[in-house]
């Protein structure tokens, strides 16, 4: 492995693009990740040992986070907080990982919520936009690999999580989510006014992507759009895939 080329600054090296060769092969990694997790927590069906399962993945990704932050730093990256300040979207089951893991009561709930829903969206959503390292890192970069690794175990745990029924949703269970949503845009909101950043992506658009569109459509009520797409579809989404499991799911015992 060439150390130099993995821990390159962003675009040293040519980079891999999105839906190329390179990402199916990343696509591939990242089902491979989530398979082998699967295996390796077969026997995972106490609600204890889920607890557990969700220690050690957030202590995982909290590591890789601690890592990308200081490389990004070393690059000389300090002034555009965008690029290590952990406050986006997929950032959120790191937060939620902890409440699950260590808080009981109503606030362990609304992490338990985020991480079914946000680690399916945000999980599946990136792997196949990875729009933060496509076209800016070699498919073998530290940068790269921590992504992949991040949103594997987040599409994981929201997997086993409805696997091992760890959370029952309900339609009630959209405020918690929700609440975690629109929080996490508000702090965003004012961190960005502050550091002219765009954390969450809810004051600017990303360009390329579906956040350039609804940037065009109304630059005036896009942080209010933003934060509302991200606060309320994906519940519904999730919510309504798992019912179609967990139906599936009683039809087969009754059938068995």
């Amino acid at each position: 492995m060439n150390l130099d080329k993995f821990f390159s600054r962003s675009g040293e090296y040519a980079s891999y693009q999105m839906f190329s060769f390179e990402h199916a092969i990343l696509v591939l990694f990242s089902a491979v990740v989530v398979f082998f997790l699967f295996y390796k927590s077969k026997n995972c069906i106490e609600k204890d040992n889920v607890t557990a399962v969700i220690k050690r993945c957030t202590i995982i990704m909290w590591c890789m986070e601690i890592v990308k932050i200081v490389f990004n730093i070393s690059n000389g990256n300090v002034e555009n907080i965008n690029t290590y300040v952990p406050l986006y979207y997929c950032s959120i089951p790191l937060y939620c990982g902890l409440g699950s893991a260590y808080t009981k009561g109503k606030f362990k709930h609304l992490c338990d919520v985020f991480l079914i829903v946000g680690g399916i969206t945000g999980g599946i959503a990136y792997i196949i936009f990875p729009t933060t390292t496509a076209g800016g890192y070699p498919t073998i970069h530290m940068i790269t690999m921590q992504s992949f690794i991040h949103h594997s175990i987040m599409v994981y745990l929201s997997f086993l999580l409805i696997k091992t029924n760890y959370v029952e949703l309900n339609m009630r269970d959209i405020k918690y989510y929700s609440i975690v949503v629109i929080t996490a845009s508000i702090i965003a909101l004012v961190v960005n006014s502050v550091f002219s950043s765009n954390l969450m992506f809810v004051s600017d658009y990303f360009s390329g992507t579906a956040t350039e569109i609804l940037y065009r459509l109304c630059p005036e009520m896009y942080s209010v759009m933003i934060t509302l797409i991200q606060a309320f579809p994906p519940y519904f989404i999730v919510y309504g895939c798992v019912k179609i499991y967990n139906a599936h799911k009683k039809e087969l015992v009754k059938e068995s």
